[in-house]
């Protein structure tokens, strides 16, 4: 087993309420509590407030950021999505966010069509193009989809 110790890495401190939660919730882990939790709004700071408290309690720690896993399965899967297409490869139709919402559920990713931005104006050929989704407020994903013939 190695002594190497967690150190965060970062060109941050922590600011505002971030130390009095690092030393409250560090206090809660030597109390023996088995669960707390750290609210907060969308991009203030709580993944790194939390990896400030593991630096300083030094537990072995698995943390979950729901919003953070659903962007990296986004982004390292392309999703296929079928068409009928014409003897010239074009496809009928266009490609729709339903089709690519639908596809994602499919894969076990759950998302709403109308949480879907085809990055491309029309999808109407064969071939793999970008898509991103809104997972939160202000969080988004960007993944490929490839477009092939039924």
């Amino acid at each position: 087993m190695t002594n190497k110790k967690f150190k965060v890495v970062s060109n941050f401190q922590p600011t505002g309420d971030q130390p009095q939660a690092i030393e409250s919730l560090a206090e809660g882990l030597g109390d023996g509590l088995s669960a707390q939790v750290l609210l907060g709004a969308t991009g203030t700071g709580k993944t790194f407030t939390i990896a400030k408290v593991i630096e300083l309690v030094q537990l072995p720690t698995i943390v979950i950021a729901h919003n953070k896993t659903i962007a990296a399965q986004l982004a390292a899967q392309t999703v296929k999505v079928a068409a009928k297409v014409s003897e010239t490869g074009r496809i009928y139709g266009s490609v729709t966010a339903a089709q690519l919402a639908e596809a994602l559920n499919a894969a076990g990713i759950a998302v709403d069509k109308k949480d879907i931005t085809i990055t491309s104006e029309e999808v109407k050929e064969l071939g793999t193009f970008e898509a991103v989704v809104k997972l939160y407020k202000g969080i988004k994903a960007a993944f490929n989809f490839e477009v092939v013939a039924e």
